[in-house]
C-alpha cells in the first residue's frame, strides 16, 4: 500500500480576496469581532500533486484551528491510499491521475 503522501501534499494558503469578496470579508470580520466570534476563514487548505503541483482539492480552513485541520489531513495522507484519502475527504472524483 502506497500512502497518499507519496503523491499528494497539503498546505495552508492565505486566501486572496478581491473586489466584493474582500469587502464581504472585512464586513464579516468586523461583525464577528463585535460578537466575539472567530470571523471568516483566512486560509484555504490546498492539496496538490507532488509531481506537477496541480491542485487536487481546495477548501476553506474555517473549521476551528486551521493548523489542526492541516495536521489531520497530513496524518490521513500518511495513513491512507490516494483513493481512500479522496473518498474520505469527499472530493467525489479521483482526478489526480495517480495510482494508490
Amino acid at each position: 500500500m502506497d500512502p497518499a503522501s507519496r503523491y499528494l501534499r497539503a498546505e495552508l494558503v492565505e486566501r486572496r480576496l478581491r473586489g466584493w469578496a474582500r469587502l464581504r470579508y472585512w464586513v464579516l470580520a468586523i461583525v464577528a469581532a463585535l460578537f466575539g466570534d472567530s470571523g471568516p476563514a483566512v486560509f484555504d487548505l490546498v492539496v496538490t500533486r507532488i509531481d506537477s503541483g496541480r491542485e487536487v482539492m481546495r477548501t476553506r480552513a474555517d473549521v476551528g484551528d486551521p493548523q489542526h485541520l492541516l495536521d489531520t489531513v497530513e496524518a490521513d495522507l500518511e495513513e491512507k491510499t490516494v483513493t481512500e484519502f479522496l473518498a474520505e475527504w469527499r472530493t467525489g472524483v479521483d482526478n489526480t491521475g495517480v495510482d494508490g
